[in-house]
């Protein structure tokens, strides 16, 4: 009876609002995390915008929660760390540099902005509610688990996936990310199973401590609290067993080379600094003098041997990314403080190919291997392009303050998930999907929290009254509301983008039955909206070209070449042109387009039938024009190369 009466005490110390508000937390962020599943296939490109949309619907709840709790504390003190300055910093400048008048990227703009409110609410929960991290982690893992097992169905037919050339995607657009996505967790998986096995170890009965003012009562775990505590922690264990063994049974199956390293090199990490360490390893390097040099240069073989391997595995695929790296260090160069602007890389690197091409320093491998990507595929060099150099440094500066914090507070698994993702995005683009950006910030504010060997000995005291000046209570109070209002009218400002690109959507199927006379209405509707979409802005110069509005139509592809690399916008503005008669123009932007991507073989098409108009007829540029056409050697023989050779045999047939 004595006993059941002290636990009834230790349950009543517990105050019901702040297990309330637990709750509460927990499932907002289960809602902003579980946004990874969400897609949407009524939109263009529903994919992203249907996790962006989720993550706004998620974040206004999580900050009415978070203004709803600052009722209940008496003291909502916000005890800032070095990285919180750093990434107020970093998003000042991001913002202050922004193109305003291009706005190239709305959604962007307006996600970056709840996104540096996610960050700051999840510190100041964790600090109030530090026995929510586990709950974070768990939710994590169960991401990676439901990724995994979505992966698993498309990989045996039972789901189909969402691009037609893989069968794996996840709920990514293409294996490259979701492969990525599950290297960034299984780190973390790896780390919370370390830490459950050492704690379930550790978890012993603790009878007293003098530090508190009631210790029997607070202190004292009995063998049936203890019980439960040990069920928890083994269910925790054995999920995360099924989290790794899930993602090792995926990973392979996505060929991604990139979430290979990530997830290898991180886990390596993980598992030396669970069950070796810098004492043991210390050890063993001073205790075999002779062997050490000769194992060590063996381990450097063999990581050599495998890069190799891992390079031939796609050879021409590395050769590219090599090649994007280099022009877009062409680009940083250009604008190293300030760089090209948020959303301005794909327009810079298409320049920046197109002179590096026409300098003749470019090797016919690199001709062969060029393309015009969207993104960098190196998430350093893009944030160095597109925003310069010092905003590059502020966030390698938080990255490793978040390393730092992380390994000082001994959440390995977790600093491993920061590791891990930072490596993927040394030759992948994660940072421009919104699902690793949520993770990085979940996974940054967790290691700040400090490693509580005894978590269940610490006072529940959320909402307990402390002793603060009342201004600091009305400044902290006042930070957290305005949060409150910020992410509302971002979400004001997004509430009707679903709509906009459900409209696109629609629109599009006209345009892709040819009815171009009967879509141009609809995008007339939608270009103050969305003309931020060189897509958008392509489609819509094609109907006005077809319907032969050329002065128009000139207009949608000049802004689309200010926001993308694709060189059909180049080829439809250059026929555009020729359609009004302006050859000579035509002719420029056909040149500087094949300068962009000079081993295509279709503008030398187009430029047989520039050179063919009996206004501009010009015989021997006609003729160089077609052999490249004729003997140059495509990367894949299509049926459109086919007809494009048949149709410039019988142009120059016709002139024999």
């Amino acid at each position: 009876m004595k006993n059941k009466e002290k636990i009834k005490d230790l349950f009543a110390s517990v105050p019901l609002c702040s297990i309330c508000f637990h709750i509460v937390f927990a499932v907002c962020a289960a809602l902003i995390l579980f946004g990874v599943f969400r897609t949407d296939a009524t939109m263009v490109n529903g994919i992203v915008m249907g996790k962006v949309s989720w993550f706004h619907r998620a974040m206004v709840l999580l900050a009415v929660c978070m203004a709803l709790s600052l009722f209940f504390r008496k003291r909502p003190v916000f005890d800032p760390y070095a990285a919180d300055v750093c990434i107020l910093l970093l998003s000042s400048i991001v913002l202050f540099t922004y193109y305003w008048f291009l706005d190239p990227e709305p959604e962007k703009r307006r996600f970056a902005i709840q996104l540096l409110l996610l960050w700051f609410l999840l510190r100041y929960i964790l600090q109030c509610c530090p026995r929510l991290a586990a709950v974070f982690l768990f939710l994590l893992m169960a991401t990676a688990l439901g990724e995994a097992l979505i992966g698993m169905r498309q990989l045996y037919g039972y789901t189909s996936s969402s691009h037609a050339m893989f069968r794996l995607t996840g709920t990514f657009y293409n294996p490259g990310p979701y492969s990525g996505y599950l290297a960034t967790l299984l780190p973390v998986c790896i780390g919370v199973l370390f830490a459950t096995s050492k704690s379930k170890a550790q978890l012993v009965e603790i009878r007293y401590d003098p530090e508190l003012d009631d210790p029997k009562s607070l202190y004292l775990v009995y063998k049936k609290e203890l019980r439960i505590r040990r069920i928890v922690m083994a269910v925790i264990h054995y999920f995360a067993w099924v989290c790794v063994i899930a993602i090792v049974v995926i990973l392979p199956a996505g060929m991604s080379r990139s979430a290979w390293i990530a997830a290898a090199v991180s886990s390596a990490w993980v598992w030396w600094r669970y069950a070796i360490g810098w004492g043991r390893t210390k050890a063993i390097w001073q205790s075999y003098n002779r062997w050490r040099y000769a194992v060590f240069a063996g381990v450097l073989i063999v990581f050599a041997a495998a890069l190799v391997g891992i390079y031939s595995l796609k050879k021409d695929s590395a050769d590219g990314r090599l090649l994007m790296w280099k022009v877009t260090a062409h680009t940083i160069a250009e604008r190293p403080f300030i760089g090209h602007g948020l959303g301005g890389f794909p327009a810079a690197y298409a320049e920046a190919q197109a002179a590096y091409f026409a300098s003749g320093k470019a090797t016919d491998q690199e001709k062969r291997v060029a393309g015009c990507p969207e993104y960098a595929f190196n998430e350093y060099l893009q944030i160095a392009s597109e925003l310069g150099i010092p905003v590059l440094l502020f966030f390698l500066t938080w990255l490793g303050l978040s390393i730092y914090a992380g390994i000082k507070n001994r959440r390995f698994g977790v600093v491993g998930g920061i590791m891990a993702l930072g490596i993927f995005a040394l030759s992948s683009y994660p940072l421009q999907l919104p699902s690793f950006w949520i993770v990085l910030v979940f996974l940054s504010a967790l290691v700040l929290v400090p490693r509580i060997k005894r978590i269940e000995t610490q006072p529940w005291g959320m909402f307990e009254e402390e002793n603060v000046p009342p201004f600091m209570n009305r400044i902290n109070k006042f930070f957290f509301f305005m949060m409150l209002v910020t992410s509302c009218i971002v979400f004001w400002m997004q509430r009707d983008t679903d709509e906009n690109y459900r409209k696109w959507s629609n629109v599009r199927m006209i345009y892709h039955t040819k009815a171009y006379e009967a879509a141009i209405p609809g995008y007339k509707e939608l270009y103050n909206k969305l003309k931020h979409k060189p897509e958008f802005l392509f489609e819509y110069g094609q109907c006005l070209n077809k319907t032969k509005e050329y002065i128009d139509a000139n207009w949608m592809f000049k802004q689309a070449t200010w926001l993308s690399a694709d060189p059909m916008i180049h080829y439809m503005q250059a026929k555009n042109r020729q359609e009004q008669q302006k050859y000579e123009e035509a002719e420029a932007i056909y040149l500087h387009a094949l300068n962009i991507l000079p081993d295509r073989i279709y503008p030398y098409y187009l430029l047989v039938k520039l050179y063919n108009e009996p206004g501009f007829l010009q015989p021997e540029k006609r003729q160089a024009a077609a052999d490249s056409v004729l003997r140059k050697e495509p990367k894949v023989m299509t049926t459109a190369i086919r007809e494009m050779r048949e149709e410039v045999e019988e142009i120059m047939n016709d002139e024999l």
